[in-house]
């Protein structure tokens, strides 16, 4: 796990295939991958986290159906009491709810 690698890839724009491919399959790799992309130390841009918080409450309120979609929500309430203990990412997202919308 590198801080510098995550960066990379949320500055090419990984975030926005990676939503795409996990509204469309479900995709449990999919939310394992958003969740580990918006955590670390130090943390990242707080606007890539913001862009996954409705996915990630999505997923995490879900309906589970087996044991793969009850693990998903599992990864993402980890993840969403995680991004929630982050000053900057509460302020965006209060500041800019739309970020919940898109």
């Amino acid at each position: 796990e590198s801080a510098l690698y995550r960066d990379l890839c949320l500055e090419s724009g990984i975030v926005d295939p990676i939503l795409e491919y996990s509204a469309k399959f479900n995709s449990e790799n999919a939310i394992w991958a958003l969740c580990n992309l918006v955590r670390g130390i130090p943390p990242p841009n707080p606007l890539y986290c913001a862009k996954v918080f409705a996915t990630l409450i999505q997923k995490a309120t879900a309906e589970t159906e087996d044991r793969n979609s009850s693990e998903m929500a599992q990864d993402c309430i980890w993840t969403l009491e995680e991004l929630t203990t982050r000053p900057e990412t509460i302020v965006l997202i209060i500041n800019e709810p739309k970020i919940l919308l898109e």
